[in-house]
């Protein structure tokens, strides 16, 4: 993790001094979040920094609680810092690819506490994606990642007692998609 935070914070550093400058200041921030997460309990919050024109950080976080209709409940939260680069930018609309790194810790529960599960990933990625403006300042947000993710599991059949708990690794690459809307600033 130490090196981790230190490769992130090095990168911001290079960019910070080594790129030209940004052409627009006013807009160099962007707050952004998921339009339909609140619907179900799922919080997205993010903040990008532009460091150029073409290079920018992104930080995300996700906490949430699930209800599933066989009595499970799923809380938990996820941490992602991102690079992007922008190859590409229109008047409307930019085009970025990303590597992202992500971690994720839920926790799955039944509602008479009898089986919970601990479910802790990590997850590296890389992908291409879209942001579009409307009216300069608000966007939209769309992209297509693919990551590899490391998924450790430790389930407990019963609570009280603590009968039963496997320890599982599990790996394995998937697609996965996003989408935001937010506001430049």
């Amino acid at each position: 993790m130490k090196a981790l935070l230190t490769v992130f914070f090095s990168m911001i550093t290079i960019l910070t001094y080594s790129q030209e400058p940004i052409k627009d200041r006013l807009l160099q921030n962007r707050f952004k979040m998921d339009p339909v997460g609140p619907f179900y309990r799922d919080y997205l919050l993010g903040y990008e920094r532009m460091f150029t024109d073409k290079f920018s950080l992104q930080l995300e976080t996700r906490i949430g609680k699930n209800h599933f209709p066989s009595e499970v409940t799923e809380s938990g939260f996820n941490i992602s810092p991102e690079f992007r680069y922008y190859p590409f930018k229109f008047s409307i609309v930019s085009i970025y690819t990303n590597a992202k790194y992500s971690y994720e810790r839920l926790n799955y529960r039944q509602r008479n506490a009898i089986y919970q599960e601990d479910v802790s990933s990590n997850r590296l990625g890389l992908g291409v994606g879209a942001q579009f403006y409307i009216l300069k300042r608000f966007l939209f947000e769309t992209g297509i990642n693919y990551g590899n993710r490391w998924i450790s599991i430790q389930a407990n059949q019963s609570i009280q007692q603590n009968v039963y708990s496997p320890n599982r690794i599990n790996s394995g690459g998937s697609f996965y998609f996003n989408y935001s809307i937010g506001f430049a600033f």
